[in-house]
């Protein structure tokens, strides 16, 4: 019986503590506070919805008011009613300050929870931001952040034709940001949109001041350039701007292929013997948000320019003059040939302007004849216009400059720049020296440079000639051919030497007086006598001859006279010896 009558008290302290939490966890839920609305007098018309509450009988809804969000708020009303739905706030003037409300409900429901409702200001509700607007299957749809203001409860929806805003659709849901207008078409022209943010009350706030609109494309195309150009209305009202826009092209449906970017509301795209399909993006400067512009689909381009031309090489055909092999697919209908040349391989100036021949078959050729190809190397492209204007420009390719310097120690260094082709691999260089013939003395040496003593090869000339010739791989398309380049033909004169005794007895073993010279074979010379005043006593341009010590047929006074020796080689360089010799008698 007494453990009976225990488990009876332990079910009964449980049933009132159970009781005890459902009272506890009761919550006494607030109106739900819809709208504060500013009357034209200034009054504040609160507007709420009742609640459903089971806790206790009702005792009264309290109406707080703050002039700040934060507070303090005090209560400002206590509506007996249950049913009551409204209250006007007299005591506001709501034109000229912002006024914060809030209400809790009172029910006579012990240990209840007490939650207010949300905090409303009597502003008009915010319009949203709105972030994009982008043309998606073909109908405008739109993009917005929901909007700030606590009272929002839906969206007004106006597409705006020029000055007019023409409300199209409501949307409820303070969450819902994005809408799409099934009944304008983008693809005929730029559709604008706005906004405005609609209270539960149906009160609307004012217009977004920002619409955004589609970008509208429209191509055009010339078949003989082969290029289309789109153009498109401007994005405008992006925080920001626009930081670009790209042009996009899918041939034969494939997927999207970039064809420019741009801030222009212009770009280009290549118009092909393909079907095409282009569009434009937009992308907002700082942000991921972009905008897809209509669609335009165009036929295929059935025109065809030149093709197939290509540099194989370029070289030094003789001194002053730099040839150019080229060729091009036969089937091109050319108009004009251009030949450019640069000294730097960036800026290039056009040297000529021709017909092409009668026969495109084969290797071409043109001659550069005001190449200076003892001085500088030279960077070729050769160009052609089609019938349609059209240009077509080949790969680049580069002459060899071979230059070198003859020491004093009887000893030639010469040394080259490379040849040079956008297709080529240099496969090796050959140096040749001109002695009976031309004669190879290195086969692709070490950088481009080469050093030799040549007391025992240069004759009483001193001069001693070199050529370089590169041999390099090209490789166009499927054309794999091997050619050559030769450079310039390099000349180097050894330093002419010149001894003069410093005395001579005119009637003695040496009687004459003559410059002692060595390489000077194939150079001018002058060799000259003056007296103390500077009368001349003699002068010859003749390596062999020299002055016996005379003057007018007499020998000369006893004392010191000078000379004077100038040789010139053929680059115009000149060799001088100045001194004075003494006669003695």
């Amino acid at each position: 019986m007494q453990t009976r009558n225990a488990i009876r008290l332990f079910v009964f302290g449980l049933s009132v503590l159970f009781i005890r939490q459902r009272v506890a966890a009761q919550t006494i839920d607030p109106p739900d506070l819809h709208c504060a609305s500013t009357q034209g007098n200034g009054n504040i018309l609160l507007e709420w919805g009742l609640p459903n509450n089971a806790c206790g009988p009702f005792v009264s809804y309290s109406i707080f008011a703050s002039t700040t969000l934060s507070g303090p708020y005090t209560e400002i009303a206590t509506i007996t009613d249950p049913n009551q739905t409204t209250y006007t706030d007299a005591t506001a003037n709501g034109n000229t300050q912002t006024w914060f409300y809030y209400m809790v409900s009172n029910y006579n429901c012990p240990g209840a929870s007490q939650p207010t409702s949300d905090t409303l200001d009597n502003l008009d509700p915010v319009a949203p931001d709105i972030t994009y607007i982008t043309v998606n299957n073909g109908l405008s749809e739109l993009h917005w952040d929901p909007s700030p203001s606590p009272e929002a409860y839906g969206y007004i929806v106006y597409r705006v034709v020029g000055t007019n805003f023409i409300p199209i659709d409501t949307i409820i849901g303070a969450a819902v940001t994005t809408f799409i207008d099934p009944g304008n078409f983008p693809g005929n022209a730029s559709q604008s949109y706005t906004l405005a943010t609609i209270d539960a009350c149906g009160h609307a706030g004012t217009i977004n001041t920002l619409p955004h609109a589609t970008l509208f494309l429209t191509t055009t195309t010339d078949n003989c350039t082969g290029k289309g150009t789109a153009s498109w209305t401007a994005y405008n009202n992006w925080n920001g701007g626009v930081q670009y826009y790209k042009v996009f092209a899918s041939y034969n449906g494939q997927p999207d292929v970039l064809q420019d970017s741009t801030t222009a509301l212009n770009g280009t795209f290549d118009y092909t013997p393909d079907s095409v399909c282009v569009h434009v993006v937009a992308y907002q400067t700082g942000t991921a948000y972009t905008s897809s512009s209509n669609v335009v689909c165009l036929s295929a381009n059935p025109q065809h320019g030149v093709s197939g031309l290509y540099l194989h090489t370029v070289t030094v055909a003789s001194q002053g003059t730099n040839r150019l092999f080229y060729s091009v697919d036969t089937a091109s209908d050319v108009l004009n040939v251009y030949v450019d040349r640069s000294d730097d391989g960036v800026d290039y100036t056009t040297i000529a302007v021709y017909d092409p021949p009668a026969s495109l078959a084969g290797v071409l050729t043109y001659d550069d004849s005001t190449a200076l190809t003892d001085v500088k190397s030279y960077y070729y492209r050769v160009a052609m216009k089609d019938a349609c204007g059209v240009t077509d420009t080949s790969n680049r390719a580069k002459t060899i400059l071979l230059s070198g310097y003859a020491y004093s120690n009887l000893t030639n260094s010469v040394s080259w720049d490379d040849y040079q082709n956008d297709l080529d691999t240099v496969l090796s260089y050959n140096l040749q020296r001109q002695t009976a013939g031309w004669t190879s003395i290195a086969v692709n040496p070490p950088l481009n440079a080469y050093q030799e003593p040549v007391e025992a090869l240069v004759g009483d000339s001193g001069t001693l000639c070199y050529v370089v010739t590169a041999t390099a791989l090209i490789e166009y398309g499927t054309n794999v051919d091997t050619v050559t380049s030769r450079s310039n033909e390099l000349c180097l004169d050894q330093i002419v030497k010149i001894g003069m005794p410093n005395a001579f007895v005119p009637e003695g073993t040496n009687r004459i007086f003559k410059p002692v010279t060595r390489f000077t074979g194939n150079k001018s010379y002058r060799f000259e006598i003056y007296d103390r005043w500077g009368g001349m006593l003699f002068s010859t341009q003749k390596f062999d001859e020299g002055w016996d010590g005379t003057y007018d047929g007499k020998l000369v006074p006893m004392g010191a006279y000078a000379y004077y020796v100038l040789v010139v080689d053929n680059l115009g360089q000149k060799t001088e010896r100045k001194g004075t010799v003494l006669v003695i008698r």
